[in-house]
């Protein structure tokens, strides 16, 4: 994820699923779902992004390469916030940041040692190998230790460092061991392509075309005021090449289309982190369609999901992507930013979509002839909507499956 949304302390690193219907345990509250392991400190609620973690004593040596400080630094926070499934890796984390430094074009050859140890060694003979024990390394400071002086030894026997620097090897090679995605993004801090353009539509037999972009603060709230000022009998949710935005807009979002229940909780629990439908008198209570492809990411698939978990809506179109962290930034003292996960962002029944995605309820047929020029997935789902009697899940499955005979006959 190249974009750097900080607008928001906690960023969506993606999003979410389900499939279930309205219970009293959701239409109490949103579900406390259990962890298979034991989360770290949870950052606290008066976290601030300026130097939030500096280490109290920074680690022998880092002070003496040009970006031991950054290495030190990440480390410790990571240390300190980092919440992923596996806890902090140690070892992993030490494994990998040597085969990043093996891999690396640094001119330093490693290889396993005896009783527990790896030896760096130059690969132009003349200067005595480092040999250092990897078995002593099990906490958080032992290895930035560790990592800190295969850096420094790097840069005495091999000067002059063009191609990468050792640093930034060890530490991206460390970080890439942990469960959650957590990295040091470096300028150019670039975006990613521009997002779909934000819009509704109303077609006159009352079809409302509701194109999601990025989720900006008050888009849910536009969405509601443009509806409002129509007769909607029927929506298509459009999120497709979408990846949310605001956690605040996503539960909104989904909220419009919802009347009571959880729209969105996390793992570990967090504070704040769930939210509640409300019943506002804009809510809109027509059958909804949810078109979602590959692009649908984050924020976009948590309200997919929590829609079809609330059984408000059929999703058609393809496989999402599948991302759904909580992240946030840490700005550190080199100016680069490290991208900490922090947690995992559920739908409203506490489904999880993270490296798996939300599977449409079904495709468009490819026999299917839209009766426009432009959108055939759009037209599709139109035609799902407008033969749809009532304004639930079921009702948009019977519905979905006459559309198909029809097509397929």
């Amino acid at each position: 994820m190249r974009l750097l949304r900080l607008g928001a302390v906690a960023l969506l690193g993606g999003a979410l699923t389900g499939g279930c219907a309205k219970s009293a345990t959701l239409a109490a509250g949103c579900p406390t779902i259990a962890t298979a392991w034991t989360p770290r400190t949870l950052i606290p609620a008066a976290y601030k992004t300026e130097r939030p973690c500096v280490r109290p004593t920074p680690t022998p040596g880092a002070e003496r390469l040009p970006f031991g400080p950054e290495l030190d630094e990440a480390l410790y926070c990571v240390d300190r916030y980092y919440t992923g499934p596996d806890g902090l890796p140690i070892a992993a984390m030490l494994q990998a940041a040597f085969d990043a430094l093996a891999r690396a074009d640094l001119g330093i050859r490693v290889s396993a040692g005896s009783s527990g140890t790896v030896v760096l060694s130059p690969k132009d003979a003349g200067t005595p190998p480092l040999e250092l024990s990897i078995d002593r390394v099990s906490s958080a400071e032992a290895l930035t230790a560790a990592l800190v002086r295969a850096a420094e030894f790097t840069r005495t026997v091999v000067p002059n460092q063009t191609v990468a620097v050792p640093e930034q090897v060890l530490l991206d090679g460390a970080l890439s061991a942990l469960a959650w995605t957590t990295d040091i993004v470096r300028p150019p801090f670039w975006h990613e392509p521009t997002a779909p353009q934000s819009f509704t539509a109303v077609t006159a037999d009352g079809v409302a075309h509701v194109r999601a972009g990025t989720f900006v603060d008050g888009l849910a709230l536009r969405f509601r005021r443009e509806l409002s000022a129509h007769q909607v009998h029927g929506v298509v949710l459009d999120l497709r090449g979408s990846t949310g935005g605001l956690r605040s807009e996503v539960a909104a979002i989904a909220d419009l289309f919802t009347r009571e229940g959880c729209l969105v909780t996390s793992r570990p629990k967090r504070s704040g982190a769930d939210a509640m439908a409300h019943r506002e008198p804009g809510d809109i209570d027509a059958p909804v369609v949810v078109l979602v492809n590959h692009g649908t990411a984050e924020g976009s698939e948590i309200v997919a999901a929590t829609l079809r978990a609330r059984g408000r809506a059929i999703l058609i179109g393809e496989k999402t992507f599948g991302r759904g962290l909580l992240q946030t930034i840490v700005k550190l003292s080199s100016r680069n930013l490290l991208r900490i996960s922090i947690g995992e962002i559920l739908a409203g029944d506490g489904t999880a979509i993270h490296q798996l995605g939300i599977e449409p309820d079904l495709t468009v047929p490819a026999r299917f002839e839209p009766t426009g020029a432009a959108d055939r997935d759009f037209d599709f789902a139109a035609s799902i909507v407008r033969r749809t009697k009532g304004n639930d899940r079921e009702a948009l499955l019977r519905a979905a499956r006459r559309s198909v005979e029809e097509v397929t006959r």
